[in-house]
């Protein structure tokens, strides 16, 4: 197993409401870190498990390539079994 941390910027609103069109608020990119197993990466994205066992996983999240700042691998210590 793989394991990495990603930095990358996400999108951001800043209202969700009907205001007047004047009245802007300034919204900005935010920026991220997943921690997660790859279960699959390639050209369009990475996408990351927080959580897997032989049957299920939990917690899926896929990052566009185009937002990823960073990945670093993880050590993983002590007796991992896949």
């Amino acid at each position: 197993m793989k394991l990495i941390l990603v930095e990358w910027m996400d999108s951001a609103s800043s209202s969700s409401n009907w205001s007047d069109r004047d009245d802007f608020d300034h919204a900005y990119p935010v920026q991220c870190c997943s921690c997660g197993i790859i279960i699959k990466e390639d050209d369009d994205g990475i996408t990351l498990l927080q959580s897997i066992s032989r049957a299920q996983k939990l917690h899926e999240i896929t990052i566009p390539r185009g937002c990823i700042k960073r990945i670093r691998r993880l050590k993983i210590g002590g007796d991992v079994r896949q």
